[in-house]
């Protein structure tokens, strides 16, 4: 019973604060998300103790702590998979500002691939490699979020600190969201430690293009200061911006010579809203970085 209450409060997503007016229209993207088995997942791997239920259209991936604590991962519309339900999630869109005509992005973290099925659906012309460490994910996301690899998304099973270091690809954007169970290994949150070094930061931005764009998903733990200096260290212009209401930070870090501006990042939002009919607001998630500029 306690389980499911938890269960039940991590359920709450606000879809209000950077939805655009155009969040009714319907892209041309479908997809087919097949049922659940009776009750939902309850699996776990060498990685993760992982649950998946529905809520009416909603299907969310919760990961489960050693403590009994659950942790609200993903969440998706199977209808309207485009929506981005977890407002961090929204947040994270705002690379498109800094790079609105990106080609090719990678994401370290699937999930239920909540930003995967916006990406697909309002960015079709970027070829987006997503990576995560569990093939149970891998799985679940193929079989049950709809997910499957194709001319835009390739989907790969590999250690994203591997996937980066050993590489050759370049990218315009990169996301890190990668979170595994706490352990020794990680930060209270469950970011692999490994993922929090000036080398692992040195390798990452030899992945970018020139003038690329890194967003970090951050929980809260005691150390958030110290991976934001770390993180400023490495990149030339950082954004620090927190998520209205909800407690984590996203860490835009660009490495780009020229300082980016305001007005660079209005006029890129004006220009999405306009030629891009996405369930966003650029021009709100651009007010939201505007305190945040360098």
């Amino acid at each position: 019973m306690i389980l499911w209450f938890v269960f039940m409060m991590a359920c709450d997503c606000d879809l209000k604060p950077f939805m655009s007016k155009a969040a009714y229209a319907q892209p041309a993207y479908q997809t087919q998300f097949k049922s659940l088995p009776d009750g939902g997942l309850d699996v776990k791997s060498d990685y993760s103790h992982i649950l998946v239920r529905d809520n009416g259209s909603q299907r969310s991936l919760y990961f489960v702590r050693d403590t009994g604590e659950v942790v609200l991962e993903s969440s998706v519309d199977v209808v309207r998979p485009y929506d981005l339900l977890v407002p961090y999630t929204q947040v994270m869109m705002a690379t498109h500002l800094f790079r609105p005509k990106s080609q090719a992005a990678l994401l370290i973290g699937v999930g239920g691939g909540g930003m995967l099925h916006y990406m697909r659906a309002f960015f079709p012309e970027m070829a987006v490699d997503a990576v995560d460490i569990d093939p149970v994910i891998i799985d679940i996301a193929q079989r049950y979020f709809s997910l499957s690899s194709d001319s835009g998304l390739s989907l790969h099973t590999a250690d994203g600190f591997a996937f980066i270091a050993d590489g050759q690809k370049k990218y315009d954007i990169v996301f890190m969201d990668a979170f595994l169970k706490p352990s020794v290994d990680t930060d209270p949150t469950g970011t692999h430690l490994r993922l929090k070094t000036l080398s692992f930061y040195t390798q990452l931005k030899e992945r970018l293009k020139p003038n690329g764009v890194v967003a970090f998903n951050i929980n809260p733990h005691p150390t958030v200061d110290q991976d934001i200096a770390t993180i400023k260290e490495a990149f030339s212009q950082v954004w620090v911006v927190p998520v209205p209401t909800r407690g984590n930070t996203i860490v835009f870090a660009s490495t780009q010579s020229e300082p980016i501006t305001w007005e660079q990042l209005k006029s890129a939002a004006s220009a999405l809203d306009k030629n891009k009919a996405t369930t966003l607001s650029y021009s709100a998630l651009a007010g939201l970085i505007q305190d945040s500029v360098p």
